[in-house]
């Protein structure tokens, strides 16, 4: 791989990484209290005031609001995937049930996939476990 396309990836990925952790670091309570604090300063010193608001209307709305959004975006596209390969362990779970032969693998297959679910953390109603469960049933 030639330099400048190493470069380039390796931009991608700082980039990607700074847009989520813009959108970690400023959806947080943490966040919130500090611009508390920063718009509150003019009622402590008037000389604030155009500091303030220059901050708070140029530097804030033009610059953090599209970092967020595309840290959102970032996020979106990671779920997206994650749903897609969810979908495709699904479909294939399907037709592995559909292969078992009589009713005592099928219940053998359902235990092993609730004791899945519980050693990942999942309840068996719910996500994963639940569409597995689901599907079983069709």
């Amino acid at each position: 791989m030639s330099r400048i396309k190493r470069f380039w990836v390796y931009l991608r990925k700082m980039n990607n990484s700074l847009a989520r952790w813009a959108v970690v670091a400023m959806s947080s309570m943490t966040c919130v209290y500090l611009f508390l604090i920063w718009s509150l300063l003019p009622a402590l010193d008037k000389r604030w005031e155009t500091l303030v608001f220059y901050i708070s209307g140029g530097i804030i709305q033009l610059v953090a609001l599209p970092l967020i959004m595309v840290g959102q975006r970032l996020e979106g596209r990671e779920m997206d995937r994650r749903a897609q390969r969810d979908h495709e362990l699904l479909l294939e779970i399907r037709n592995m049930i559909r292969g078992l032969e009589d009713e005592e693998e099928v219940d053998r297959f359902k235990q092993a996939m609730l004791m899945m679910a519980y050693v990942d953390g999942d309840v068996p109603n719910q996500g994963f476990a639940g569409a597995v469960m689901k599907t079983m049933e069709k």
